[in-house]
């Protein structure tokens, strides 16, 4: 009887337990389903408040192995429309860059007073954007020419082609495919034809993965010269007028126009690693072939708004006009945009003279005009030497004269051999010398003075060159 029972309590234990299994698979499936339901409701709210999602994962693309864009503080992703520039704020959860297919990661910074709060998905008015930056991820290049020219000779348009790229975030080691990027005005260190380098835009930030380049010519909400400007007054816009004015007023309101987000005017070889990306094959270029960024003709008259931000010509040497061409706005122009889309950087070629950040010398070098008689000064001063760190200006030697005292990367002498232009779409090639001390780049509207982003000018730095200027920022995650 006792056996009958035991057997009998076994029987009902297992009953109990399999209920009990059952009820808690029962609880579980609920408190799970429950969950799942909270997060969507959370996640979509979150989405339409333009806020992370929960247990998101931000966008990234493998091609460029951790050089993703870095957003700075007031940084708003972007995706720009197609068929007329218009602008829509970015889910970073999504793509919204693809360098593969050339397009590049693009980014706002609002006005003080934006009009509205903006969320994922909305269109942002351009009445409530201050400045427009694009990504240029760290990468190295493969290195065709060593720039060491002594001489003009005769210009070699087969020097023309698609540069090789490698995006990454590790910088280059002297091997028997790579260099120690010298980034030293004359020197290659182990540097020679065919090897990689890291490109120096990348070496003087620390750990960045990336510089934010300013999307066009400088802008600012007052018209006029340098004096009119203060950093406060910057912006980065298309179809206005960029703000002119001397190298050392240029160099101080890029400096303080965002000092968060590291802030400062074009270095040349930032202008370099611009070139070299638009002309490889995430630019500008395709299998074997490149076409050169069509020119910014804009100008208008002597008296008022010359020129013009975001336009594009007819061509990559059209001349001057105020009618034969295309605003910003008409997707014609993103023929002159680093990616022939609306993703690339604009007024690289023509537009106005662009002061960059490389002085043969000292920050202080000074230029001779009027038949070299004449003294002029960029504004630099002794003071200023020691206020701002070196790493945000290239210096060259005043030891070597001409291309053999060039900086492997800044897109001058690399771009050889020459006459008085480059072997790259003919562009002018004028190296600094004693009394032009200072660099520009790009070139002007008319075209005649062959314009382009491996043209390179020399400048005494003054006021009276009415050149304009880029921003560019270096955040670091």
């Amino acid at each position: 009887m006792k056996l009958e029972n035991l057997k009998k309590n076994k029987k009902r234990n297992k009953i109990i337990i399999s209920s009990i299994i059952g009820i808690l698979l029962i609880i579980a499936s609920i408190m799970l389903y429950k969950t799942y339901a909270f997060y969507e409701e959370k996640k979509s709210f979150n989405v339409l408040k333009g806020r992370i999602p929960y247990f998101s994962k931000e966008y990234k693309e493998t091609l460029l192995h951790g050089t993703d864009p870095v957003l700075g503080s007031e940084m708003i992703p972007i995706l720009i429309n197609e068929s007329n520039g218009s602008v829509t704020y970015a889910d970073k959860n999504k793509e919204w860059y693809n360098y593969g297919n050339k397009k590049w990661a693009n980014a706002i910074i609002l006005i003080t007073n934006p009009s509205k709060t903006y969320n994922v998905g909305d269109t942002i008015s351009e009445s409530d954007i201050e400045s427009y930056f694009v990504w240029i991820p760290k990468y190295s290049y493969q290195i065709w020419d060593l720039g060491n020219y002594n001489s003009f000779t005769s210009l070699d348009d087969t020097k023309v082609h698609p540069i090789g790229i490698k995006f990454g975030t590790s910088n280059t080691i002297d091997s028997d495919t790579e260099c120690v990027t010298p980034n030293k005005s004359g020197e290659s260190g182990t540097c020679t034809i065919g090897k990689y380098m890291t490109h120096p835009a990348f070496t003087s930030f620390g750990d960045v993965k990336g510089l934010w380049v300013g999307k066009f010519e400088a802008t600012s909400t007052k018209a006029g010269l340098w004096p009119n400007v203060t950093a406060a007054d910057l912006q980065i816009k298309p179809n206005v007028e960029p703000t002119l004015g001397s190298m050392s007023h240029h160099f101080k309101n890029a400096y303080n126009y965002k000092r968060n987000l590291d802030s400062h005017l074009i270095k040349n070889t930032e202008w370099g690693a611009i070139t070299y990306l638009t002309y490889s094959n995430y630019g500008k270029c395709k299998d074997t072939t490149c076409e050169e960024v069509y020119i910014n003709n804009y100008f208008l008259n002597y008296i008022g708004n010359h020129y013009k931000t975001g336009w594009s010509g007819t061509s990559a040497t059209a001349s001057a006009s105020s009618s034969a061409g295309y605003e910003y706005s008409n997707p014609n122009s993103t023929k002159a945009s680093t990616t022939g889309n609306y993703t690339g950087i604009y007024d690289l070629n023509g537009g106005t003279f662009t002061y960059v950040m490389g002085v043969r010398g000292s920050l202080t070098a000074t230029g001779l005009a009027g038949n070299n008689s004449i003294q002029v000064y960029s504004g630099f001063t002794k003071a200023d030497e020691s206020t701002y760190d070196s790493k945000y200006y290239d210096i060259y030697s005043t030891s070597i004269t001409g291309c053999p005292s060039r900086i492997l990367g800044d897109a001058t002498c690399e771009m050889g051999p020459f006459t008085f232009y480059t072997s790259w779409f003919n562009d002018r090639s004028i190296f600094v010398d004693a009394n032009s001390p200072w660099f520009m780049r790009g070139g002007d509207y008319s075209g005649s003075y062959g314009s382009g982003l491996t043209a390179f000018f020399n400048s005494v730095g003054a006021t009276g060159d009415a050149c304009s200027n880029r921003i560019v920022l270096a955040p670091i995650q």
